[in-house]
């Protein structure tokens, strides 16, 4: 195609409305189109055949440990094992690094460590440490995305548990900076020695014994409670005990505002599986047994867990301590960035599950808990073209030393696992080929929260409370009377993030008929608002003040636009539709100009996408 256009083909692309045999349209590194391969008739860039293209995954919790301990990691190896892996977006956790992201010093030390490292793009978790309350809105504001806090000992001495009393000053602190609190949930309660009786340090059963599951549970039913009490929402990192899912099943019945992960060691490996004194499956929360794992595996089924994340948390290979198998002296973590997606689909696929469920645990979700889903996540029109082609039936045994992370310490060494990543793309550029990373690095640091906050149900709510005028409004909204009537159907959504997935889902799913019908609810921008149908009023309005940067604008550009303008449709058949919210009329003249040579069928993918977007910036003047 030309324009700029690169073309991605496949017969299993998982979008959010399901696998299609379609054709995805790439122009500027965003998704401009998603097609039925029946119905597109433009030139094919590559074709994928069987292999399937799921979404570049957004691991949500690793620990990159940079700088400060770059000898147990860093940007560099751990970006480009994520690559690899089929991770296009990572979100580094605010410890081991020194210093500790606590505050907005701190981070910027972060950001200045991974300058001209990165091989694929990476967002930042702050910290919650007792005494930095009053710095963490500061923080949220240099572009952390979240603040995390320990309710146990986190391993180094210089990020300290935080107490009931710390997290009830921190907690109305991140609610006010639209910020969520991610939380270890560990409470050490104490153990009775008599159920360690028999054990050493170097049997698991020790380890496993000395990390019970009320540690969780009770430090579950305690955020629980305060997400109650202060209205911060709250994310429960590395979920390990199943006996706390009736809690968070409970909390989210109740409406309250708390998600949770949890790990492929804990979905894949069992504490009866362990090698005695083979300390690489050392972590805390424990690995546990097998009944346990099954137990996870029905929380996902049934949606109280929300997303799996790595929790990479690698260190050098003296610290894991394994000459003696000391599981009490080595250092809690598992290294497993680069073997995430295959592990998991290796044990998803053996209990019924599919590579769609897959991208929502590992792609979707993860995007829209860390309030990153207007780019990331999905294969969608307007979204950041981070693909993954996916071999789901290759099968191989895990060479450590083919790991790409630091060190090649893992208890995934030697196992059989099913799947491989082939190609990686991000932005629309190869970032992997066939087991290697491709060019130099090209990721980006992803400051800021792009969803205004954590996940709210403002914006559903409202629409579920207007019942039978929902349709209406969402039509008022795009002007797809067909989009308007299948998203009013998948009403109620839990939340504003499931809600504009569909709408993205829906849109990705209309013809170029539909399309049409929504463009011609737009005026010409700079043209008399009068000419627009009276039953058009409310868009009318929006559009009034959607285009307020030509009210300003000189004759000459004013002009100028008309004349485009009429160019633009005579050539195309409907009006130039671009997101005009804060552009100047002379930004919006350059894109009209720069838009005008292209094909039809590359502008029709380009004006499609831009209504996407003024759709959804509508919704949310629905509830303003």
């Amino acid at each position: 195609m030309s324009g700029g256009v690169q073309t991605l083909a496949s017969r299993h692309v998982v979008t959010p409305a399901g696998v299609v045999d379609g054709v995805v349209s790439i122009a500027d590194g965003r998704i401009v189109a998603v097609s039925n391969r029946q119905a597109f008739a433009g030139e094919i860039t590559r074709d994928l055949g069987e292999l399937w293209l799921l979404p570049g995954l957004v691991d949500g919790h690793v620990h990159l440990n940079e700088p400060g301990r770059t000898e147990w990691e860093g940007f560099a190896t751990a970006t480009r094992a994520a690559a690899v892996g089929g991770i296009t977006t990572l979100v580094d956790m605010p410890l081991n690094c020194i210093p500790v992201t606590t505050s907005a010093a701190a981070l910027a030390e972060k950001l200045a460590a991974c300058e001209g490292q990165l091989f694929v793009d990476c967002g930042f978790w702050g910290g919650v440490v007792p005494g930095n309350a009053a710095d963490l809105g500061r923080l949220i504001d240099a572009g952390a995305l979240g603040a995390k806090a320990f309710l146990c000992h986190s391993g180094i001495d210089d990020f300290p548990n935080s107490t009931e009393a710390d997290l009830r000053l921190a907690m109305p602190a991140l609610r006010e900076a639209g910020a969520p609190l991610l939380a270890h949930a560990e409470l050490e309660l104490g153990v009775d020695p008599e159920a360690l009786a028999g054990f050493s340090a170097a049997d698991y059963e020790h380890w496993l014994r000395s990390r019970p599951k009320i540690y969780e549970d009770a430090a579950i039913a305690l955020l629980i409670a305060l997400c109650r009490e202060t209205g911060c929402p709250v994310h429960i990192v590395h979920l390990s005990s199943a006996t706390a899912l009736p809690l968070l099943a409970s909390a989210r019945a109740e409406g309250l505002p708390v998600t949770v992960e949890t790990c492929p060691h804990y979905l894949c490996l069992a504490s009866e599986e362990v090698p005695p004194g083979d300390t690489t499956w050392k972590c805390a929360p424990p690995i546990r047994e097998s009944d346990n794992r099954d137990a996870l595996w029905q929380g996902l089924r049934d949606g109280v867990i929300d997303q799996v994340v790595s929790d990479h948390s690698p260190c050098t290979p003296a610290l894991k301590h394994l000459d003696s198998g000391d599981f009490e002296a080595a250092w809690g973590g598992i290294a497993s960035l680069q073997l995430g997606l295959r592990t998991v689909w290796t044990e998803a696929r053996r209990r019924g599950f599919a590579l769609t469920d897959i991208a929502r645990w590992m792609a979707e979700t993860p995007a829209r808990i860390a309030g990153l889903a207007p780019r990331k996540g999905r294969i969608a029109v307007g979204l950041d073209a981070d693909l993954v082609a996916f071999d789901p039936d290759a099968v191989g045994r895990v060479d450590a030393a083919s790991l790409l992370h630091r060190h090649k310490v893992t208890p995934y060494a030697g196992a059989e696992i099913s799947g491989r990543v082939v190609t990686t793309w991000l932005r629309g550029e190869v970032v992997h080929d066939d087991g290697a990373t491709v060019g130099t690095p090209r990721g980006q640091t992803l400051l800021g929260r792009m969803d205004g906050g954590p996940v709210s149900a403002r914006i559903a709510r409202q629409l579920d409370a207007l019942g039978a005028e929902a349709e209406a409004a969402i039509h008022r909204c795009c002007g797809s009377r067909a989009f308007a009537q299948a998203l009013a159907a998948g009403l109620p959504y839990a939340d504003d993030g499931a809600l504009f997935a569909a709408a993205d889902a829906v849109w990705s799913r209309l013809g170029p008929d539909d399309w049409r019908e929504a463009f011609s609810h737009h005026p010409e921008i700079g043209s008399s608002l009068e000419s627009l149908r009276e039953r058009f009023a409310a868009t009318s309005t929006w559009s009034a003040g959607e285009q307020s940067g030509v009210s300003g604008a000189s004759e000459q550009t004013l002009v100028a636009l008309a004349t485009k303008n009429r160019a633009y449709r005579e050539r195309f058949g409907f009006v130039f539709l671009i997101c005009a919210t804060g552009k100047s009329a002379e930004e919006m003249l350059a894109a009209l100009q720069a838009r005008l040579p292209n094909d039809a069928a590359t502008e029709l993918a380009n004006a499609a996408a831009e209504q996407a977007k003024i759709t959804r910036i509508r919704l949310e003047k629905l509830c303003p």
